[in-house]
């Protein structure tokens, strides 16, 4: 238990601190994320509007 004591501050300071290597692929997968789901956002307006034009289509 004594040492688990002593090596835990020790290896706080560690975790936290970021490669820059790592900061860099964090920023790509948001960079995806974020290309993923305007463009998901866009086909899903597309689909619905094809939805609405489709259903006003039946109405008539």
């Amino acid at each position: 238990m004594a040492t688990l004591s002593t090596t835990a501050p020790t290896l706080r300071p560690r975790a936290q601190r970021v490669h820059p290597h790592e900061s860099n692929v964090r920023a790509i997968v948001a960079l995806i994320t974020a290309f993923i789901a305007q463009f998901f956002i866009v086909w899903l307006g597309l689909f619905i509007s094809a939805l609405t034009t489709f259903s006003s289509f039946g109405n008539h």
